[in-house]
C-alpha cells in the first residue's frame, strides 16, 4: 500500500510540476501576506498570570525588603 501511495504522489508531483509549483507559490504568498499581521508579545507581563500566588509573594518580598535582584540556585544531585 505504501508503494502505491508513493507512486501516486510521485506521479502527481513529477507529472504536474507547473501545478505543484503554482500551489506552493500561492501557499507561500498567502502566509507571507498574513505574516505582516503576526505580533509576538514575549514581555514578562504577558507571560505571568495576574493572580499568580508566587508573583504576589515575590511582590510582597520586594516591597518589604526593597530587593529586586534575582538569585539563581542550581543543584545537581550525585549519580
Amino acid at each position: 500500500m505504501l508503494s502505491t501511495l508513493a507512486k501516486r504522489y510521485s506521479d502527481l508531483v513529477f507529472g504536474n510540476p507547473t501545478i505543484v509549483i503554482s500551489f506552493l507559490l500561492l501557499f507561500v504568498v498567502f502566509f507571507a501576506w498574513h505574516a505582516q499581521n503576526f505580533r509576538l508579545d514575549a514581555s514578562a507581563d504577558s507571560l505571568l498570570l495576574a493572580d499568580d500566588p508566587d508573583l504576589e509573594f515575590s511582590r510582597q518580598i520586594n516591597t518589604r525588603y526593597g530587593v529586586r535582584d534575582s538569585v539563581l540556585v542550581a543543584y545537581t544531585p550525585e549519580g
